[in-house]
């Protein structure tokens, strides 16, 4: 008949009878489970059937066996505790695995994503308020990523830094040759962005070109 042990030791007479018979009855149509009392007989086919589920993989919670075996979770504690005790231990260590598993993936395709993504943006996707919990159990990959966004940052603020130059330099040399001395008023007046010329490293980059174009 192909049944499990498991389904025939927990499993009402009336459904085998319709399996041999080749009925099927549909989900609706089978009977309410009933949550029964624990004799001794019933005791001892439990106590097999959870020293089998200890060795299931996946690992099963607590909850899912108890409603295959139609007991409450809190019954089957109270008369089998250290053998639901190991259920629940290798249920959550499972789920914990699991999820460092699914972690450690994003974390992976995160370092190749273009632009690279800060790590805090990457904790707030994961769930996660702060980067200790990430840092505590993947710190070769944090540190990897952390390093991967400021570099990337690094690079593009010397970039905008050179393109900032060219244009200082383009806008004194026209300046000077329409005869006007490049100041910082007029070469400001000429800029793309005018603002960045508030930065200390402007100006003094501005003087440099005068000096070179023979202006006190």
């Amino acid at each position: 008949m192909r049944i499990k042990l498991l389904d025939f030791l927990t499993t009402d007479v009336l459904v085998f009878d319709n399996l041999a018979c080749g009925s099927s009855t549909n989900q609706a149509e089978q009977p309410r489970r009933s949550y029964t009392r624990i004799n001794s007989e019933r005791k001892q086919v439990l106590n097999i059937i959870l020293q089998e589920v200890i060795h299931e993989y996946p690992p099963p919670s607590l909850e899912d066996v108890a409603f295959r075996l139609k007991h409450y979770p809190l019954c089957l504690q109270n008369h089998f505790p250290e053998l639901c005790q190991i259920i629940k231990v290798r249920h959550a260590d499972y789920k914990s695995v699991s999820r460092q598993q699914k972690i450690q993936l994003i974390l992976e395709l995160a370092l190749q994503e273009f632009s690279p993504p800060s790590f805090l943006e990457i904790s707030r996707r994961l769930g996660y308020k702060n980067n200790s919990y990430l840092y505590r159990y993947f710190p070769e990959l944090s540190r990897s990523i952390s390093k991967r966004y400021q570099e990337y940052n690094n690079a593009i603020g010397k970039e905008k830094r050179e393109l900032v130059c060219q244009e200082i330099q383009n806008v004194a040399q026209l300046l000077h040759s329409q005869g006007q001395k490049p100041t910082q008023r007029r070469v400001t007046q000429l800029l793309t962005k005018p603002g960045v010329m508030r930065n200390l490293w402007v100006r003094s980059y501005l003087r440099e070109i005068q000096q070179s174009l023979s202006y006190d």
